[in-house]
């Protein structure tokens, strides 16, 4: 039996449940479900269809915020991105400061390759949110998609400021910052990793040093020595010692 197989069995049990259980197994299958639906082909979309209305007709009959964010979801991933801002649009009817709609909606675009609408629309939640970092690390994504690198920096380093604590925003920051301002980049990888203690982000730091022969490279690599495999240690080294993929200004 091949996977697609599987997947036709999982949409039988969905109908199943439809005629013989309360309603909540609709909602374990089709969310399940929903998920996969990139990968079904046209025949197990086709089975589908019954499956997801039922699902969304449920959420309908509800109309909290949690449904409608799952519904809105679930619009996204059988690509109905304009259903699915219609969902996130009631949610910012609802309330200007729900953050997670905003960006549902930015995501949409995204989707749809519009990434200026969707800096438009992030635009737009940052009227009404200015203190809040997802929005400002949203819109750095989208314009570093939209090669306005600069920008992008600008937004991320206020997202990583807003956040305070969070290890990735930093991590991202530098990255952004290294074609810009080396140090600040510098300081923003080590902010990430004394954040997170993740020798991920220590490696980031020593691979920046590395390249543009700071001199605490060759300590930041022993640092790092307790927390990587030898391989990449003994990478690094030879790279401190041959100097090939220094940055020259």
């Amino acid at each position: 039996m091949d996977e697609s197989s599987f997947v036709m069995i999982g949409m039988h049990a969905a109908f199943f449940s439809l005629q013989n259980s309360r309603p909540d197994p609709i909602y374990s299958v089709a969310h399940n479900l929903v998920v996969e639906y990139s990968e079904m082909n046209a025949l197990q979309k086709q089975q589908f269809e019954s499956v997801f209305d039922e699902w969304i007709a449920r959420l309908e009959q509800t109309s909290g915020e949690e449904s409608l964010i799952s519904m809105a979801l679930a619009y996204v991933h059988v690509e109905r991105y304009s259903q699915a801002r219609q969902v996130y649009f009631q949610l910012t009817d609802q309330s200007q400061h729900n953050v997670e709609a905003w960006i549902g909606i930015a995501e949409t675009y995204r989707l749809e390759h519009n990434d200026f609408q969707a800096l438009n629309v992030l635009q737009d939640a940052l009227q009404a949110n200015p203190q809040q970092p997802q929005l400002y690390y949203s819109k750095a994504l989208t314009l570093v998609r939209l090669d306005r690198k600069p920008q992008a920096a600008q937004a991320m380093e206020k997202a990583a400021t807003l956040a305070k604590t969070n290890a990735h925003y930093w991590y991202v920051n530098g990255i952004l910052h290294e074609v810009f301002n080396p140090m600040a980049a510098q300081q923003s990888l080590q902010k990430a990793y004394n954040i997170s203690r993740n020798p991920q982000h220590l490696y980031a730091v020593c691979d920046l040093k590395i390249r543009h022969a700071d001199v605490g490279a060759k300590q930041c690599v022993l640092e790092l020595k307790s927390l990587a495999p030898d391989e990449v240690i003994n990478g690094l080294m030879r790279r401190i010692d041959h100097g090939d993929d220094v940055i020259t200004h």
